[in-house]
């Protein structure tokens, strides 16, 4: 038996829906009026219409009505605004970055077959450029653009070849899209599967932002973000509706639906701040045993990828997890690319104590190398250049080679050492320690850094 507050329906019935109706778009809730529908409507929005005749007096339609932009204004008032929506995305989106990157990396390999690994890195690099746009909020707002245009080609109102919004056009390929037994509103990470070449890659990392699987995890908040996007793409007079007739009989089953949603809110805000505050008081704990089953996943990976970039990437990917692990460390750019030079990850050094002080180095550079032979002193030396470079943020150096160094790579960093950086080098058997013993990977990391050559 499914509760609401003071609904109450049967598990056998045939379907109970309450509906969220945005101009022609809908979202349903089958057996819930979800709380956080509340915060779009104020209490006088509420409607209850009436048929004639012999049905005199029976309410065919019952729930709340507003207008696109009375909502977004009632949802800034209660701090739902741009600011709050680019906080969310800016939350997740390291982690949905990886996953387009992934997405653009596959769908390169599998429609440029012909092209050499080089010529496929340069398809890569071309791709990845596009990530750097615009910023968060930019994004945001420039997804609400393509939104509707998107739903209206998978839901089939509109057969569109191309959006094109201010003076840049898209291809959509209609076909692709006509399929899907998921239109864009119910599950967006299926929408987007296999086109990341077609549409910009922050149009992309969005709609993932509304994955099936994050939808679950974050109910609430990815829901609302949804729901926000679609208000701030459609025009400000469109009518939005809660339509709640097949969830209610009586218009007196709705009238506490406010007071009913609010207090569900703060009984779940209380009852996940006392289950998560003793998981808090665990946190290094926590992110220990999660870092190591990332890293037996990895290590699983590396010897099994099918092509060198596939090798390199997953190397990359598990030196950031290992970073992103430590508190106070932060990796602030991936894959940075400028006239002269490529950096892996650059790292913010935020650690306090007394040894990542005595460092003076703001940021570490990280270069990953996963060759089938050996990493020699000409790579070192090249990575010498780049610290040099940049020698007032950074200061030490982490080279992973997963395959190893060679015996001369040595003598490189003694010489080096009497220089004002410091090279640190990491290969797949430093990598396995961490993943198997019981060390903290801030220990290792001060080991590793420590280490004279």
């Amino acid at each position: 038996m499914a509760r609401f507050g003071i609904f109450v329906h049967q598990p056998f019935a045939m379907g109970h829906y309450s509906t969220l109706q945005i101009g022609k778009h809908q979202i349903s809730w089958k057996y819930d009026i979800p709380a956080y529908l509340s915060f779009l409507f104020e209490i006088s929005d509420e409607y209850n219409e009436e048929t004639g005749g012999e049905e005199q007096g029976y309410p065919i339609k019952i729930g709340f009505r507003t207008t696109a932009i009375a909502a977004i204004n009632k949802l800034n008032l209660l701090g739902m605004d741009w600011n709050m929506v680019t906080d969310i995305y800016s939350h997740f989106y390291e982690r949905l970055k990886e996953e387009v990157a992934d997405q653009i990396q596959s769908e390169i390999l599998e429609q440029f077959k012909e092209l050499n690994n080089a010529e496929i890195k340069i398809k890569f690099k071309e791709a990845a450029q596009q990530f750097f746009k615009f910023s968060r909020q930019e994004e945001l707002k420039d997804f609400t653009n393509f939104f509707i245009p998107m739903i209206d080609v998978s839901t089939g109102h509109k057969d569109l070849d191309v959006i094109s919004i201010d003076g840049r056009r898209y291809q959509l390929k209609p076909e692709k899209y006509a399929d899907l037994s998921h239109n864009m509103l119910h599950d967006p990470g299926q929408f987007f599967y296999e086109k990341s070449l077609e549409l910009p890659p922050w149009i992309q990392i969005i709609g993932n932002l509304f994955d099936y699987e994050l939808l679950v995890e974050f109910t609430e908040i990815i829901s609302v973000v949804q729901i926000k996007l679609l208000l701030e793409a459609s025009p400000p007079e469109t009518i939005v509706e809660l339509q709640l007739e097949d969830m209610v009989d009586e218009r007196d089953e709705i009238a506490d639906f406010h007071l009913s949603s609010a207090k569900r809110i703060i009984d779940k805000i209380y009852l996940y701040n006392k289950f998560f505050n003793s998981i808090m008081d665990q946190e290094e704990l926590v992110k220990e045993v999660y870092l190591r089953e990332q890293l037996a996943i990895y290590l699983v990976q590396i010897p099994r990828a099918k092509t060198n970039l596939e090798k390199g990437m997953i190397l990359e990917k598990l030196i950031n997890t290992i970073f992103s692990s430590v508190t106070g460390l932060e990796v602030i750019e991936k894959r940075m690319s400028t006239k002269d030079e490529e950096i892996d990850l650059v790292i913010k050094n935020s650690v306090s104590g007394t040894f990542w002080s005595s460092l003076m180095s703001p940021c570490f550079f990280v270069e990953c190398k996963n060759w089938k032979t050996k990493v020699g002193t000409s790579e070192i030396r090249d990575f010498e250049m780049k610290i040099a470079n940049h020698r007032k943020l950074v200061k030490i150096g982490f080279f992973v080679s997963y395959n190893g160094f060679t015996k001369e790579t040595n003598a490189a960093l003694k010489r080096s050492s009497r220089e004002e950086y410091h090279i640190v080098l990491i290969d797949k058997d430093d990598i396995k320690q961490l993943a198997e013993s019981k060390i903290s990977t801030i220990a290792w990391l001060e080991k590793l850094i420590a280490k004279i050559y």
